[in-house]
C-alpha cells in the first residue's frame, strides 16, 4: 500500500483512487498477517 493506516477516517482521506472498503480490509489483513508472522 501507499500510505499506513492509522485510522479509517485517515485512510478514507487518505483515499482517492480505490473503494474505502477495499482498502480498509487489505490494511486489516497486512495487520493480521503481520501478528501471524510476528
Amino acid at each position: 500500500m501507499k500510505f499506513m493506516v492509522c485510522s479509517p477516517s485517515e485512510a478514507a482521506c487518505s483515499l482517492s483512487d480505490e473503494p474505502v472498503l477495499r482498502v480498509l480490509e487489505a490494511a486489516l489483513n497486512d495487520c493480521l498477517a503481520r501478528e501471524w508472522l510476528a
